[in-house]
């Protein structure tokens, strides 16, 4: 579980990266200074799934203190909008729940990005 989400950690990063860059390209330096990159986590946080989820959005979370501790992108601060994508209903992941997420999430102006679903029956919603 630890390389999983160690690896999911390092996918989520550079795919922040990816997104903060092209928008970095349009922006004045001057501007770049007080901006900030959100990103989505959509993981099933509650039933059965929980403890991979949340090894997962540690992970995750971890990867972007360290990238904005180090300022990997220069003149962002990367943030986080996590949503449980579980219920207690279905004990587990429930597609319902990861589509209402997912429609909050582009619903956000301030979202960039959207990481997530874990699950296959998730990402079918």
């Amino acid at each position: 579980m630890k390389i999983q989400a160690g690896l999911f950690a390092r996918q989520v990063l550079g795919a922040v990266s990816v997104v903060a860059l092209v928008g970095l390209g349009t922006v004045s330096a001057q501007a770049q200074t007080k901006k900030t990159v959100t990103i989505g986590i959509t993981l099933p946080l509650t039933g059965a799934d929980a403890q991979s989820a949340t090894l997962i959005k540690n992970g995750a979370q971890m990867a972007i203190d360290e990238a904005n501790a180090k300022g990997t992108i220069p003149g962002y601060k990367i943030e986080t909008i996590v949503l449980d994508s579980g219920t207690a209903t279905a004990g587990q992941y429930d597609p319902a729940q990861a589509a209402t997420n997912t429609k909050k999430l582009v619903s956000n102006t301030a979202v960039v990005a959207n990481v997530g679903p874990q699950m296959s029956g998730e990402d079918e919603s």
